[in-house]
């Protein structure tokens, strides 16, 4: 594979108006996505008496409910295990990871089906890791593992 300058060269190189541009769409896209979905989240908005179609800019985002990770451990102990934040079908969930726990709790992550792992594999290729490149992920003591970048990439 030649090299890279670029993860994604039309984002990183647009100009920054555009950028912000697809910054907001996308928040405003994560916003309904939540806001229809996730017990948690869309409680919190409503709470607050706020929709994602308050949101008219990136500046005034600030006004949206902030998420506590004390909150999240209280809905697990009242029973449910992703804290309300679930906002897929649980069958569309590929794997689960969880937290060590080491203060006192464990939390869970969640990866669906189809989706790109770019957490992990956006930081290897900008140092240069390919496809090819054997890599080595650890998320804590018991979850770590050995695969090939090119795993990172499959959709």
């Amino acid at each position: 594979m030649a090299w890279r300058k670029y993860w994604n060269e039309k984002i990183e190189t647009m100009p920054r108006e555009e950028l912000r541009e697809l910054q907001f769409k996308r928040l405003k896209k994560q916003l309904n996505h939540v806001y229809r979905n996730s017990a948690y989240y869309g409680g919190l908005m409503r709470e607050a008496g706020i929709t994602p179609e308050d949101v008219q800019s990136l500046d005034n985002f600030t006004r949206f409910p902030v998420t506590y990770k004390d909150s999240i451990r209280e809905l697990i102990n009242r029973g449910d295990p992703f804290g309300g934040l679930l906002c897929i079908p649980f069958e569309d969930i590929e794997s689960i990871y969880s937290t060590t726990g080491t203060r006192g709790f464990r939390l869970s992550t969640l990866r669906q089906r189809r989706t790109r792992n770019t957490g992990r594999s956006k930081p290897l290729d900008s140092c240069g890791c390919r496809d090819s490149d054997p890599a080595t992920f650890s998320s804590g003591p018991r979850s770590g593992g050995t695969g090939s970048f090119s795993e990172l990439h499959q959709e």
